[in-house]
């Protein structure tokens, strides 16, 4: 019965949210100053779920109740010392500062069947199903200075160096990264006031590392257990991940120059950029042999580029008080490569290939390439799909005999 089901069911959830940010200065001197700026979250949300006795999924335990609270709080605070003077034509600033973020996921869920009254508490439900909860924390924290200079709204020179420390990982927290960087505003020069097409031109280049830690989950070092109950209720500890101590950053060198374009006072705005990233310690999901217990550890390896050249070009149409007409183009041409494959601890050699579902990762390729079967067509008497079979036909006799099939061309190449 459909329409009752959907009438004594209940299906419920809220959701309450709360956002802070609070600054404060402390202006020692005209150029000195002490900044502080404080931002929280907080969100929870609650999800009831009650499914009736008499019909539906449930009807067979006599209804159930599932109920799930949800929590998240994550804050930063970011204490930061800004020296900033102009002395002519020269503009410095100075800053040093820490910063700290601290992110927090509270999960509880439970359930219960066999429902007294059709109302969404536990108290009317007498059998226990199950419960489970967990709380998951991710701290970072961070050190940095940055310099900024610039001659005369021409000659613009920034550097930054920080120091970030994760407890993602275990025994290798901390990365110190740091970027300098130019820029040339031909617009101020001398040799361009004379001319009127060229409203705004800059020439800029940059060089920096930086480290990368998303990807890993929140405990990638640690060897991680689920709790079960065992034979005559006693509790056990399940192994589920194995986890690696000495994983760390994924580190990225980062070449780029670029050039901005106003023409006609503005009527058409664009930049046009090339990049070049290196990408070492790459974290890769390594499979090891099943005798070890496990399959996969996250490791640190291999080499990857990112080269490309980027465009973005504006052009103001319309300008008028009441409204305005925009059209903008632009794109990206991407080259991705891996230069090397981490080391296979079997052979002491790189990896040959590395297969992620449906994508195969090795040397000289990119880690969007496919890695799957050859398709080939279709068997024109019963519709089902073909692929191509290859073969190492070792005795000559034209037909694929035990163990002579591939099952990976790249493998078989590289050992032949």
């Amino acid at each position: 019965n459909s329409i009752a089901d959907a009438h004594y069911t209940l299906e419920q959830a809220k959701r309450q949210e709360i956002s802070t940010n609070s600054s404060f200065n402390i202006k020692f001197t005209k150029d000195l100053t002490f900044e502080t700026k404080i931002g929280t979250q907080y969100w929870e949300r609650k999800f009831d779920n009650m499914n009736n006795k008499y019909y539906g999924p449930s009807a067979g335990t006599k209804g159930s109740i599932y109920k799930t609270d949800t929590q998240m709080f994550t804050y930063d605070v970011l204490k930061m010392l800004r020296y900033k003077k102009t002395f002519g034509v020269h503009d410095l600033e100075v800053l040093a500062a820490h910063q700290n973020n601290n992110y927090q996921y509270k999960f509880m869920d439970a359930s219960k069947s066999q429902l007294a009254l059709p109302l969404p508490e536990f108290e009317q439900a007498a059998v226990n199903i199950g419960a489970n909860s967990y709380t998951d924390n991710v701290r970072l924290e961070s050190y940095f200075a940055q310099a900024n200079y610039d001659f005369d709204n021409r000659y613009y020179f920034t550097g930054t160096v920080r120091r970030d420390g994760s407890s993602r990982f275990l025994n290798d927290k901390w990365g110190t990264f740091y970027s300098v960087g130019a820029a040339w505003n031909l617009t101020n020069e001398a040799f361009m006031k004379d001319q009127t097409i060229l409203s705004n031109l800059k020439l800029k280049t940059s060089y920096g590392l930086t480290g990368e830690q998303d990807g890993v989950g929140l405990y990638p070092g640690y060897d991680r257990y689920n709790t079960e109950t065992g034979a005559g209720g006693t509790s056990s500890f399940v192994f589920t991940t194995k986890g690696n101590p000495n994983l760390t950053w994924e580190t990225s060198k980062m070449f780029q120059v670029g050039l901005e374009f106003g023409i006609l006072n503005n009527r058409i705005e664009g930049s046009l950029d090339f990049y070049n990233k290196i990408t070492d310690d790459l974290i890769f999901e390594r499979r090891v042999p099943p005798s070890d217990g496990y399959a996969i550890i996250n490791v640190n390896g291999g080499q990857l580029r990112n080269q490309g050249f980027e465009f973005d070009v504006t052009g103001h149409i319309i300008k008028g008080k009441n409204g305005y007409l925009d059209l903008t183009l632009n794109g990206e041409m991407l080259d991705n490569k891996l230069l090397s494959m981490p080391i296979d601890p079997a052979t002491g050699q790189e990896k040959i290939i590395d297969v992620q579902g449906n994508y195969g990762r090795a040397t000289n390729q990119s880690i969007y390439d496919f890695y799957v079967r050859e398709w080939a067509g279709v068997n024109p008497t019963n519709g089902a799909p073909l692929w191509n079979q290859y073969y190492n036909d070792v005795n000559g006799n034209g037909v694929v005999d035990a163990g002579e099939g591939i099952t990976s061309m790249t493998t078989f190449l590289a050992a032949n």
